[in-house]
């Protein structure tokens, strides 16, 4: 694909965007560690939100949904669809809790939940393996995604564009840190968004519009085979097996572990990584769970449809295509004009660079605070942790660009990933929920999880294979099991530290009624009891399914249906916003009674 001047222009006008931001916010990011890596805690939740969407939108997301899509149908991105119901737990569980806590990292709860050495190398293991090798494992795939979208539509050394675009995301995330990562997310979000929508609309245009998708698949592939593409849930391998040549991997099975077993017991459970951090940076409470909702909003509600639909455009045009992430660029390539194409290269450098900063200052954020400065030199000035955040910055990057060089499949290094932390879901939820877990407790699910992902990929290696369900249940419950044992086999936290979380945090629940009963209780954070949010997270899960097929069943043909399924969203979201308006007011009630009694 040829790029012209207009399109050299889009490109070089958005990188001089870039850096102009990076050099506004290089004096406000270096006041502290606490500006560097959390914006002063001041993000507002619009802004918070669209960045934890931006950093959703990385440049291999279009390429994975692209693959899961062209495997099995739209039903395929149920892989990324149930780990909504993961950040709708996490923004009506827990947000409020990780807020409360005003902690730098999400790591320093560890040592606020538990007590002893075994807590400090609990904090030390994972402020290393996130802040490394997880962080390298997904800027890896990151550039995978890229370099397919450099060879495919330019046939540029991609060696060199990569170079220069992680070149120009390191001068801006180095010199500004959060500040200048989180606006130019922002940008990088509009960019990216409209790249997308301008492809499926012109690719929608040129088959004749919304109806055009199912007529091309069934011209293509038959009628049956064309509805059970188009089919929300799983259909038969009999169905699909027209198209889908090497089998059709989603079946019930795995669509039921999905919805009930993977989004829970997956390392997203309580929202960890990034998304705490962004959450951590708001304004306050109520800016941390409005933040929470966008981005459920926009990355499951508006994102994820222009990229499904440009899928199953491709299934048509290239029904022959088996390296199923190249399908993504060959239809940017086929479908738009010159001088439109630096638009999408613009969008796709923009989804590029925004996964790749935010991933580089949250996995430095890691060494500084929860290694660097807990265990190697822990009274130094802020200005000495931020010259060692950069450090570490280069560190994650140049691990990152490793891992790229050994990766192949986006699809299938995102599943090895789920599997890899399918052990680790539960006893995050637990440690908020039940003041019997400990350190060791949560040590035990690490080992056991890695043990587990383990001895599956080496049985396979001897011919005995396992469906993918039970891959992920055997280790969720393979790690479950241990660390159950391991937290009755040895010591609780002493009572003092827990009450010292309570005081903190307050989980609530019954699972710290024990220890909630020997704080005295106007000392205790206010907030809504955990029925409550158990009941907004059910209704919020409803709502936005409900608003996600809702629209799915508009562009695919069934007008009636989607608009009575938004509807039914809107109703939902009308009722949670109105439980929030009487929370707030009850809280607000309780500390102006608590005020008036002292």
């Amino acid at each position: 694909m040829e790029l012209n001047v207009v399109d050299f222009g889009v490109i070089g006008t958005y990188f001089i965007i870039v850096i102009g931001v990076g050099i506004y916010f290089t004096k406000r990011a270096g006041k502290s560690m606490e500006d560097f890596f959390l914006s002063g805690r001041s993000l507002p939740w619009w802004v918070a939100g669209t960045s934890i969407a931006a950093m959703g939108f990385a440049a291999d997301t279009p390429f994975m949904v692209t693959e899961l899509v062209r495997r099995n149908g739209v039903a395929g991105n149920w892989f990324l669809w149930c780990f909504a119901l993961s950040n709708l737990c996490a923004t009506f569980l827990f947000v409020r809790f990780w807020r409360r806590a005003k902690i730098l990292t999400e790591l320093e709860i560890i040592e606020e939940r538990y007590g002893g050495r075994s807590a400090g190398f609990l904090r030390g293991f994972q402020s290393v393996f996130y802040g490394i090798a997880f962080s390298a494992l997904n800027i890896g795939f990151i550039m995978l995604a890229m370099q397919s979208f450099i060879t495919v539509l330019l046939g540029w050394n991609e060696y060199l564009a990569l170079a220069v675009m992680l070149g120009v995301t390191m001068i801006y995330a180095l010199a500004a840190g959060l500040w200048g990562i989180v606006a130019n997310e922002v940008i990088q979000f509009c960019i990216a968004f409209f790249g997308s929508v301008f492809l499926t609309v012109v690719a929608v245009s040129a088959i004749g519009g919304l109806s055009g998708i199912e007529e091309r698949l069934i011209e293509v592939f038959g009628s049956s085979t064309a509805q059970g593409l188009l089919s929300f849930v799983p259909v038969s391998e009999e169905v699909v097996k027209p198209f889908v040549k090497t089998g059709n991997e989603l079946t019930w099975t795995l669509f039921i572990v999905y919805v009930f077993v993977i989004w829970w017991s997956s390392e997203k459970a309580d929202g960890n990584g990034m998304f705490i951090q962004r959450i951590m940076a708001t304004k306050n409470e109520k800016h941390a769970f409005f933040a929470g909702v966008w981005f459920n909003i926009v990355y499951y509600g508006f994102l994820m449809w222009p990229w499904i639909l440009v899928a199953l455009i491709s299934m048509a045009d290239f029904p022959e295509l088996t390296d199923h992430k190249l399908a993504y660029p060959m239809m940017i390539k086929k479908y738009l004009p010159a001088g439109m194409r630096g638009i999408m290269f613009a969008a796709f450098l923009a989804a590029f660079m925004s996964s790749v900063d935010a991933l580089i200052n949250w996995g430095s954020s890691y060494m500084v605070n929860d290694f660097y400065k807990r265990f190697v030199r822990k009274d130094a000035s802020q200005r000495h942790y931020i010259w060692v955040g950069r450090g570490a910055m280069i560190l994650v990057l140049a691990a990152g660009i490793g891992v790229w060089s050994m990766t192949d499949s986006l699809a299938d290094a995102w599943k090895f990933m789920a599997e890899l932390f399918s052990g680790l879901g539960a006893v995050w939820l637990a440690r908020w929920f039940w003041w019997r877990v400990n350190a060791w407790t949560e040590i035990t699910a690490y080992i056991l999880s890695v043990i587990g992902c383990i001895t599956i990929n080496v049985l396979e290696m001897y011919g005995i294979v396992f469906p993918e369900w039970q891959r992920y249940v055997f280790i969720c419950l393979f790690s479950v099991a241990g660390w159950l044992s391991v937290t009755f086999l040895t010591d609780p936290v002493s009572e003092e530290k827990l009450k010292s979380f309570v005081r903190r945090v307050n989980p609530g629940g019954p699972g710290w009624r024990r220890i909630t009963a020997l704080v005295d209780q106007e000392k205790l954070p206010a907030g809504p009891p955990l029925s409550f949010n158990i009941i907004s997270f059910v209704l919020g899960a409803v709502s936005l399914f409900s608003f996600i097929f809702g629209l799915g069943s508009i562009f695919l043909g069934s007008s009636l249906k989607g608009i009575l399924m938004i509807a039914l969203s809107f109703v939902l979201g009308s009722i949670i916003y109105r439980f929030e308006q009487f929370r707030r007011e009850t809280e607000q009630n309780d500390l102006k009674r608590a005020t008036v009694s002292n």
